[in-house]
Formats: structure tokens, sequence, C-alpha cells
């Protein structure tokens, strides 16, 4: 998502308010600590503007005893913050039931013939390399049917292993079977396309990639979807991965086979800057995660979260779940600088980062997939609402009026999604679900560790008051640990509550009589 302003510094002469809020959150009246400010404005001394700071100081040591926290925030800008964490009444919404059985084909003979793909079409196919006119058509009807599929459907009308061994050794006599193709990826180069055959098939693009197998030999792969950054380089010694489907294949010096699949698998086993591969990213790729669907996500920042986003979303949260946490600790994290992410996102997507945020809500999220419970091990998960804090710095957001624009100060609100999650926040999850608790609003403040998954897009009451019809864009974590961090401030107890209080009135005194002596 391209925003149109960066965001500014805030000003170092805006105007000072005092807010007070309760444990909530929620803005409460100030009384005392407005004639305070009252008082001190009408000093007509030079020492004024130092006897206000003195009253103020001493309110916001009086702050915690009386229930409220005060806070002095900026308002350069004519906007305060204090009520921008909103509620939301739904979850994250690429969540689906699980697709009614009698709707799925049951084996991958079941599929083709859903899919019209006949005996006929599969005899075009000549067990010769590169594609003939005749069998073009047949390829393309094939990539355009297997798009229509998950990752885990693919998985699910694929060979098991033995019978996976034997059609490598004859991929001829086992056309349309399934298979999982894995190796190095040498050359990746595009088939070009007519102008007709990009109007007659959804498959926009095709990409022609040269694979190494171990203990088998050479593949050529037919992909609709391949690493963008593949298609720059010249020579690739990439590991991948593929769901792919057996076409014709033959002997020789070699043994060779071509296939077709809709995306090809990447899962890099060292840094490459030049490819875009950083260090989090081989860790992912170590645990199973695609390093492609970056490419995904990197276009779709700043965008409802939709049903393309659904199995990097559950991989990302099974890697987390695996995540070995004494080994993290040794793990680099990234310094979370907020307003780069927010407008630099694509910089550092999957990157790993550490942050203090304070929770809100938390709300568990029960996965009613049973292709994911199966494939993933995933049965639920904790949606965290949560704002970040962010200093003396403010974030204006893109508007059409630039004196409207949607503007964010202190805090911002952002999502983080875990599998683990501390007893303080699970047990207020809990109270929430069963309708115990009076609000469903807790303040935890916490220590994140996880990667960043993307910019998603949601309603705003807030933002949509300043700009009509825009969303309100927030960066969504899976986190591998959430940990309570303990307040640095004890209670204090009766005796020095009373000691403070007998300081505020002397401070005011000292106050007045300076007041009335320089006259």
């Amino acid at each position: 998502m391209k925003h149109g302003t960066e965001p500014s510094k805030t000003a170092p002469g805006g105007r000072l308010k005092v807010v007070a809020m309760d444990g909530r959150g929620n803005v409460v009246p100030a009384p005392s600590t407005s004639s305070v400010v009252r008082h001190a404005a009408t000093c007509k001394m030079a020492t004024s503007f130092q006897a206000t700071r003195f009253a103020l100081a001493l309110l916001l040591l009086l702050g915690p005893d009386a229930g409220t926290a005060i806070r002095v925030t900026s308002l350069a800008h004519g906007q305060e913050s204090e009520n921008v964490q909103e509620s939301r009444s739904f979850s994250l919404p690429f969540d689906r039931p699980s697709p009614q059985p009698d709707a799925q084909p049951r084996s991958i003979e079941q599929f083709w013939k859903l899919a019209g793909i006949t005996e006929q079409d599969w005899a075009k196919f000549d067990d010769q390399e590169g594609v003939s006119d005749a069998e073009r058509p047949v390829l393309l009807r094939i990539v355009e049917r297997l798009s229509q599929l998950e990752p885990d459907e693919l998985a699910a009308m694929a060979l098991d292993e033995p019978d996976a061994a034997i059609a490598w050794q004859a991929p001829a006599q086992h056309r349309g079977q399934m298979v999982s193709a894995a190796g190095r990826a040498r050359r990746c180069k595009p088939v070009e396309l007519t102008e007709q055959e990009k109007s007659h098939y959804a498959t926009t693009g095709l990409f022609r990639i040269e694979v190494d197998i171990q203990d088998f030999g050479f593949l050529i792969l037919y992909a609709a979807h391949v690493p963008e950054a593949w298609q720059q380089a010249e020579e690739l010694n990439e590991p991948m991965r593929a769901w792919a489907v057996l076409t014709e294949g033959g002997g020789g010096t070699q043994l060779w086979a071509s296939a077709v699949t809709p995306r090809v698998a990447w899962y890099p086993v060292e840094a490459r800057p030049e490819l875009g591969v950083l260090p989090s990213h081989v860790r992912l790729a170590r645990q199973g995660f695609d390093i492609a669907w970056l490419d995904h996500l990197r276009k779709s920042n700043g965008q409802p979260l939709a049903a393309a986003d659904r199995a990097p979303f559950y991989t990302l949260l099974a890697v987390v779940q695996k995540e070995d946490v004494t080994e993290l600790e040794a793990t680099a994290f990234q310094k979370l600088d907020l307003p780069q992410l927010l407008f630099h996102a694509q910089q550092y997507q999957g990157q790993l980062f550490s942050f203090t945020a304070s929770v809100r809500r938390a709300t568990k999220v029960e996965v009613d997939d049973q292709a994911v419970k199966e494939r993933f091990g995933l049965s639920a998960y904790y949606e965290l609402d949560i704002l970040i804090p962010l200093g003396d710095v403010s974030i204006q957001l893109p508007g059409p009026d630039p004196q409207k624009r949607p503007v964010y100060e202190n805090n911002y609100p952002a999502t983080v999604c875990t599998v683990r999650v501390p007893e303080a926040i699970e047990q207020a999850a809990r109270r929430a679900a069963a309708g115990k608790s009076e609000s469903p609003l807790i303040n935890e403040t916490v220590r994140v560790k996880g990667y960043f998954f993307k910019i998603w897009a949601y309603p705003s009451e807030y933002v949509a008051s300043r700009a009509p019809g825009q969303l309100h864009p927030s960066p969504l974590f899976v986190a591998t640990t959430v940990e309570v961090v303990a307040s640095p401030s004890p209670p204090r107890d009766h005796w020095l509550s009373a000691t403070v209080a007998v300081i505020f009135v002397v401070g005011m005194l000292a106050i007045v009589y300076l007041a009335w002596k320089w006259k």
C-alpha cells in the first residue's frame, strides 16, 4: 500500500493536553489537573512556566495512587489518539468451513473427469521434449484446472512414496498422476503465450523450469507461478518442491520427464541478498515455509485478508508452533520501526521482530477447517489486538482532505496471531468467550517476538470519519513467543501516598506565594 505522506515528527511547539485514563484505557475527567494549568497560566512572571511544570510533575506522581494514569501528550496535529483502539466484531476473515466431502474429488482420476480432461487429451503428449502445437492447449487447460486447488488438496491426490517411485521410472505410463517433485531448479524461462491464449485461459503466464531431481534425472516443469527472483536470474541452484502432474518422459543418456504444476515452492538453504533471501527467510524455509509466498504478501499489503492468504498464514502458524524457544533466544531480532514498516512493508516481509506492546483484546479462534487440522495439526490460535507505542512520532495516513487525514499519536493498533499466550491472557480470552468479563478490554504489557506477515486492512470508524471509504492498515505479526512484561513500578503503600499528598499541598502553596510576591 503506497501512502501519500511520510510520517512526521511531533512538532516541539505543539499544544500540551493532560489526559487521564483508567485501567481499561478509557479517558476520564481530570479536573484537578485542568485547574492547576489554568492557575499557572495566570502568573505574570518568567517563572510561571517552570511552576506549571512542577505542578504537573506532582500530579504525575499522584496519578497511580488515584487509580488513573495521567499522560501529557503532544497534540501538534490537533488529534489525540486515545480512542483509536476500536472494537472489531469479526476475526481474521479468511477462515473457511471444511468443504463438503461430496463436492471434492476422491482421486486424481475423478478430478480429471470433473475438469474435462479426457484420455484423448492425454494421448496428445508424444514423449518428446518440448511442447507441440497439439499439446499446448491441453497443457494450458491442465494448469488452469490445477490452479483452482489449494496445496493441501493437491497433496491429497498425490501418489504415496512407493507408487511415486515407480511413476518416476516410467512417466509416460503414468500420465496424469500427481507426484511430489523435489530437486534443484537450474533455469527458469517464460513461455510466450499468444493473445488468444491469454484471453481464452485463466492462466496469464507460464514458465518452463529445468530441475535436477535426485535419484532420477532431469525434469522439465511447466508452472503458472514461480518465485519472482527466479525470473531475472540467468542461472539458478535453488531448492524447490512442487505438486506436479506427469505428462510425458523418456530415457536415453538419462531419464527425463515433463510435468505441470500450478506453482513452485522455494526453500533456500542460505541467505542470497541478490535474490532477496534474508537469514530469517532461510530459517522459515528450513522449517517448511515456502518463501515464494512472500511475493504474494508483498503485492497484497494494504488489502483485506483473502483466500490467497490462507495457506501462507496457516503454514507460518505451524512453523512458529514448532519453533525451538531456547534456540530462538540466540536469534538476532530486528528492532521495530513502525513508520518504516507501514510505509515500506515490502522490505520487511517474513523478517523477525522483537517489540513491546500493550494487549487490549484477546480472542481464541477455533479452526474449523478439517484440512488445516490434519495438515498442520492446528485446532486453534489466539488473535491479539495490540497497541504499539509510538514515542514522539505521529503517523498520518493518506486521505482526500489534507486537513482531516487520520493521525495516530502515542499508540498504533496492530494484530498478533500466535498459538501460545501467557496464562493471564489466556484467562482473559476465556472469560471474554464465556461472557463473564465486564469489558472485553484488557491491559497487559507484553514482549512480542515473531515474524511480520503483512499489512492487512479492515473497516475503522475513525479512519472512515476522516477518509470515507478508506480502510485501516494494520501490521499483522505471527508470534513465536508472547511474554508478559512486569510493571517496573511497584504499588505504593498508604504511607508513601500520604507523603506525596503533603508534598503536593506544599508545592501548591509555594506556587500561590511566588505568584503573590512577584505580582
